[in-house]
């Protein structure tokens, strides 16, 4: 979420590490190597307001709904 933040960064580059990050949710979240609690919990944190940042880039929110649509799945 770093690079999404980044205002120097192009946006394919910013949709790249988008879907890099749903593609580890998705793996990791709760497979048999999953990701930290404290790694969950960075994400969980840090999502809502990255969202916010980005809220003039439509195609990376859109990626940031599916990753929240994905966390939400998994955790309810």
């Amino acid at each position: 979420m770093e690079i999404v933040d980044n205002a120097q960064i192009s946006t394919p580059v910013k949709q790249n590490a988008l879907v890099q990050l749903k593609n580890t949710i998705k793996l990791k979240w709760r497979s048999t190597a999953p990701l930290t609690d404290n790694d969950k919990n960075q994400i969980k944190g840090a999502i809502v307001t990255a969202i916010c940042r980005c809220n003039q880039d439509i195609k990376l929110i859109k990626i940031y709904r599916e990753v929240l649509s994905i966390m939400v799945g998994y955790e309810y």
